[in-house]
């Protein structure tokens, strides 16, 4: 591996989330907490923000037809 490539991976954060956990949280309290991970990101560049079970959290409209 090249040197520039270890100083590059030794350099960035990253910033793990499982956001399962935050399913059954209102929308302005997770849409806040997405502004807090994306500062914190920003704060400690360069870095990667994971957002791990994204898909529990946006999961698909059900829609009713009457």
């Amino acid at each position: 591996m090249h040197l520039w490539k270890l100083f590059l991976i030794r350099k960035l954060d990253i910033h793990y989330v499982d956001v399962e956990k935050y399913a059954e949280t209102p929308v302005p309290t997770v849409k806040n907490l997405f502004n807090y991970w994306f500062d914190k990101a920003a704060w400690h560049k360069p870095s990667v923000v994971v957002l791990d079970n994204l898909d529990k959290l946006l999961s698909a409209e059900v829609e009713v037809s009457l």
